[in-house]
Parts: structure tokens; C-alpha cells; sequence
């Protein structure tokens, strides 16, 4: 199957884990195309260091800062990243990033959202809310919700699946979760929102080929076939960065 991976990671914000990464593209030959999501200012940094040695098949997505000026070239596919935990962003800054939103000098295309609850920490564990609100804000803009919600997978179906800017990947969840209810919702979007579901693999934290493994599994379950699906990710994935499929998909 041809895929896009929704979601890649840099194994560590130095020149090992960029060779890591441009390693695994190199490996991966059905994919047509990846967003490498840069969620601190060091990643940040280190690709803009390297730009010459990123492929045009990697569309880069760094973290939401509205005071952070990131470099134009990493950004010119207009998506945003916020990682509440890793930025340690609580409820009472829900507001704060509405307005940064508003008031960005850069206006996003779309943004992405982690949400994946892990840790002791309960305080971050805000992306149920962060996504709802901002996608009643910006009824236009995409919003990803990534992860699937992880373990609140089913909270997210109930709250946030009849948005329909909000979208869906289950990058990690997949892996984790396999087997488990947890990961019923990825059918439910199949049946009912397949234009708002889409392939992540959160690499290097989880594997690519396990994942797929697994999103076939579920879609044969509710009488999808591999083909169905893989049209289902790379239309919706298409959709949202058109720029990344031509004329890629086109092969």
C-alpha cells in the first residue's frame, strides 16, 4: 500500500537523528510523502541548519509559538504543531493560544494537536478541550487530532467527531493499543467520516509497517479492503497538503 505518513518524528535534534530519519524515508518505499512535525526549537534549529539535505517529499510542521519567528522555509506549508505536555500548557492557557491564533502575524492553514495523555502529570492534559475550541474558533481551518486521543480515543469520538474540521490519525495509538477498544473509534471514522481519517506512524516512536498492519486489520473487519483504504488516507491526505501529492501520487 501507498501511504502518506501523517506523522514523523526526529529520533534526537542533532545531525544522528537527522541521518536516522532521512534513513527511514530512504527504507520506506511506498510511502509518497511525510510531515516531519519539529516540536521544539532545537529540531527547529537543526533543520534549518540542513535544509539542502531534507527531500521535497517532507513537508515540515514546527511547533506554535506566537512570538517565535520560524524560519519561512520551514514553514511554507502553513501548518503548526502544539504539543500541550512537552510545551506544559494547562487549561488556563487555552485563552492565551486562542488569541495567539487570532493575532499571529503568520495566519495557520491548518494545525495539528497532540493528543496522546501520558505521564503522572494530569495538569497538560488538555487536548480535548484545546481541539474543540479551537476548531469552533476556526470552523475553516483543519485541525488534527493526533493519536486518535490515545487512551481517550472514544472522548474524542463522542466530542469532536461531528466537527468536520477536525481530523484523525491514529499514529502510536495503533501500536500501543493494538487489539484493544481503544482502537474501535478508527472504525467508526471509517464508516462514517472516512474523508477526515488519515495515516500517521508517529516514527520513531512506533513502526510504520505494524501500524498499517493493524489499520488493515480493523478496515477488514468492517469490509474495507486495503485498496479502500488506501485511497481513504491518501485523498484526505491529499486534501489537506495538495502541494506534497503532485506529482507524486500521479505515479
Amino acid at each position: 500500500m501507498k501511504y502518506f505518513d501523517a506523522h514523523l518524528g526526529l529520533p534526537s535534534p542533532d545531525l544522528k537523528g537527522l541521518d536516522a530519519l532521512l534513513r527511514h524515508v530512504d527504507s520506506q518505499t511506498s510511502m509518497v510523502g511525510g510531515n516531519l512535525i519539529l516540536n521544539t526549537e532545537a529540531e527547529v534549529e537543526l533543520c534549518f541548519r540542513h535544509l539542502d539535505r531534507l527531500p521535497p517529499t517532507l513537508n515540515t510542521i514546527p511547533f506554535f509559538a506566537s512570538t517565535l519567528e520560524v524560519p519561512e522555509p520551514l514553514r511554507r506549508g502553513g501548518w503548526f504543531k502544539i504539543h500541550p505536555r512537552l510545551r506544559r500548557f494547562g487549561p488556563q492557557h487555552i485563552t492565551e493560544i486562542l488569541d495567539g491564533l487570532r493575532t499571529a502575524s503568520l495566519k495557520p492553514k491548518g494545525m495539528m494537536i497532540c493528543c496522546y495523555p501520558w505521564g503522572p502529570d494530569l495538569r497538560y492534559n488538555i487536548s480535548l478541550p484545546l481541539v474543540l475550541e479551537i476548531a469552533k474558533a476556526f470552523p475553516e481551518m483543519p485541525v488534527l487530532a493526533t493519536h486518535g486521543g490515545g487512551y481517550e480515543s472514544w472522548q474524542f469520538r463522542a466530542h469532536a467527531g461531528m466537527l468536520r474540521n477536525v481530523f484523525f490519525d491514529f499514529s502510536a495509538t495503533m501500536a500501543y493499543y493494538a487489539g484493544s477498544d481503544l482502537l474501535r473509534p478508527f472504525q467508526r471514522y471509517l464508516l462514517h467520516s472516512s474523508d477526515r481519517i488519515l495515516f500517521g506512524s508517529d516514527w520513531p516512536t512506533a513502526n510504520p509497517e505494524q501500524q498499517m498492519a493493524e489499520s488493515v486489520r480493523l478496515a477488514t473487519e468492517v469490509s474495507i479492503s486495503s485498496a479502500e483504504l488506501e485511497r481513504m488516507f491518501l485523498g484526505t491526505a491529499e486534501r489537506l497538503w495538495p502541494e506534497m501529492f503532485h506529482p507524486a501520487v500521479a505515479e
